[in-house]
């Protein structure tokens, strides 16, 4: 694939090909989708087409969750996101991505604290190996519960998931974060 190469030109025009001799691909909407949003900075072109997938595919989770990252970060529209995100939960009540994204926006945009701590819950059952959730956990543990030994046990619970994972960098952040949480008891 052209993208991989990083021929994002050449990807491009291979999309906009593809969806010329078929304009009901909701898979070439989509890839064209994360083309204009990640390396083409393109905000309302991946806005768009992540609208047309999503019209001629109402089941595509990944379009909702993308469209979903694309309203949060880029477009500041906390109500649209969080649609999103719901709307993907409500097609795939097993998707662990929607519920940590979820809960990482009631935490930092919406100040919901306590539907956050449910979403990472909720996360962590579908995927009980995803360290992201539990560092997520974590830190929203200790900074609004003040529930220092859960969050130590969740940020524990990370680093061996991103150690087993081969996530050496983030496997380091948490082990100098556990440190600096051991030297404050």
């Amino acid at each position: 694939m052209k993208v991989s190469i990083n021929d994002v030109s050449g990807a491009l025009t291979d999309y906009d090909k593809a969806i010329e001799l078929n304009p009901q691909d909701a898979n070439a909407y989509h890839h064209r989708a994360n083309l204009k949003q990640t390396r083409l900075n393109d905000v309302p072109g991946a806005l768009t087409d992540y609208d047309k997938t999503i019209e001629l595919n109402p089941q595509d989770i990944d379009a909702y969750c993308n469209r979903a990252i694309l309203k949060q970060f880029r477009l500041n529209d906390v109500l649209g996101a969080l649609a999103d995100y719901d709307k993907a939960v409500e097609i795939n009540p097993q998707y662990a991505n929607a519920y940590y994204n979820r809960a990482s926006l009631k935490t930092s945009k919406l100040n919901d604290v306590h539907g956050a701590l449910i979403d990472y819950h909720k996360a962590i059952e579908m995927n009980p190996q995803y360290a992201s959730a539990y560092e997520g956990r974590a830190v929203l543990k200790q900074a609004k519960f003040e529930d220092l030994h859960g969050s130590i046990q969740d940020l524990e619970r990370a680093a061996t998931l991103y150690k087993q994972q081969g996530n050496v960098e983030d496997w380091q952040d948490i082990i100098d974060r556990l440190k600096e949480l051991e030297n404050a008891i």
